[in-house]
């Protein structure tokens, strides 16, 4: 008899720890869409030594319903590891593997809080560069991606 009443009080218990209180709403997690970059553009200004590039975009993400301007610049002598702020520092943009090739390059936008971290690879048919034709002007290249870039989250 005592066993069956501590069983049933367990039992009571257990059932009412599992259920969720009265005022608990379920939110289901949407997917998370893709970061537009839009007029996303590159330079090489070989004037300088070592050469430079730089890197602009319009940022719109949808999740946040935020936008920003970003812009970067990469040498051979800085390394890997530096990113810059986009306008109103919520985002921040590097070249994880850096910009041995404007042709193709890996570009990442993440928050400083590093609650987004998005990657992709710039290059392709869509990434539209044109040799220098002014050998007066300091830029050897410029690259113009044709629509807007999805960087997936």
């Amino acid at each position: 008899m005592k066993t069956a009443a501590i069983s049933t009080v367990l039992l009571a218990a257990a059932s009412t720890a599992i259920v969720p209180p009265s005022n608990f709403k379920r939110v289901a997690k949407r997917d998370s869409q893709a970061l537009q970059l839009r007029n996303l553009n590159g330079r090489i200004f070989d004037e300088w030594s070592p050469a430079t590039t730089f890197i602009n975009f319009a940022l719109t993400d949808p999740n946040a319903g935020v936008s920003a301007d970003c812009g970067g610049s990469w040498s051979a002598e800085q390394g890997n590891s530096h990113k810059w702020n986009c306008t109103g520092n919520q985002y921040l943009l590097d070249f994880p593997k850096g910009i041995d090739s404007l042709e193709s390059f890996y570009i990442r936008v993440s928050s400083p809080g590093g609650s987004l971290n998005a990657l992709g690879q710039v290059g392709g048919a869509s990434w539209q560069c044109k040799e220098r034709t002014n050998q007066t002007s300091p830029l050897s290249k410029t690259c113009n991606w044709v629509g807007v870039y999805n960087l997936e989250v």
